[in-house]
């Protein structure tokens, strides 16, 4: 057993009245050691935040005025120095939002990692299933691409770099080989668009801050989340249910019911 970890890295912001108490126990089954950026939280988040990390591993940093929207890139630079801080060679890291679930898929895969069983492989795709409700995610046009989603990485100790200046710009630093990548199915559970609200209140925020013009697709890509005829595929059912708790898949189980809370339907 190797002594190298699953690193956290989080970017968070007012996630005190969504999913954050479940996404802590998810994610706190997962990583090793968690590193949070708060992004000047004017709720109870970095309350909850410090009560988890009474009993897991890692450290809180809280910014006195938010930058998201500002500069994304020296946000995510920020976080990455202090992954810096805290990693070394043979970590992995995991850059994950306080909407983003992992079941079973990613702990089988985990220690395989940190033992280094796959010496050529740079960063593990995941794959972004978008919960349109309890049960399933939508599949059509955009949306629930198969593993092109870059959340997983090799850690090496390098700057971060500026790699896009555009809205939702990609986490990692950028030196990262993409291509050296391990293919293998790994399932983000993305509830952002779990509740009615939260696809009005996204589709209001990405048509106002996309431009249709220098992000064409991003806002091709917006404009479709209030469509209304839209193709799911079922993730969560009766017979996968049943088979996560005869195998004790706990972590499948936990999402399944976090998805099945009571949240709004206007």
């Amino acid at each position: 057993m190797s002594n190298n970890r699953l690193v956290a890295a989080t970017i968070i912001r007012n996630e005190a009245n969504n999913y954050l108490r479940d996404w802590l126990k998810n994610i706190g089954k997962i990583a090793d050691y968690h590193i949070f950026l708060d992004d000047a939280s004017d709720d109870d988040t970095p309350q909850i935040i410090t009560q988890h990390l009474k009993s897991h591993m890692g450290e809180l940093h809280q910014r006195r005025t938010s930058l998201f929207r500002e500069n994304e890139p020296a946000l995510r630079g920020e976080l990455w120095e202090h992954v810096r801080r805290v990693s070394r060679d043979g970590d992995w890291i995991l850059i994950v939002d306080a909407d983003e679930f992992y079941d079973e898929h990613l702990t089988g895969i985990k220690q395989k990692l940190l033992d280094n069983k796959f010496p050529d492989v740079e960063v593990v795709k995941v794959s972004c299933l978008d919960m349109w409700n309890p049960y399933d995610y939508r599949i059509d046009g955009f949306w629930s691409p198969l593993g092109t989603d870059v959340r997983i990485i090799r850690y090496h100790d390098i700057p971060f770099g500026s790699t896009s200046t555009r809205l939702h710009m990609p986490p990692y630093p950028a030196q990262t080989n993409t291509e050296k990548n391990l293919d293998v199915f790994i399932p983000k559970i993305h509830v952002a668009y779990l509740r009615d609200s939260d696809k009005s209140r996204r589709y209001e925020f990405y048509t106002q801050n996309v431009s249709p013009v220098a992000d064409n697709l991003s806002y091709r890509h917006a404009m479709s989340i209030m469509d209304k005829n839209v193709k799911l595929k079922t993730y969560f059912d009766f017979w996968s249910n049943l088979w996560a708790i005869f195998h004790g898949r706990r972590l499948y189980y936990q999402i399944y019911h976090t998805l099945k809370k009571p949240g709004d339907k206007k």
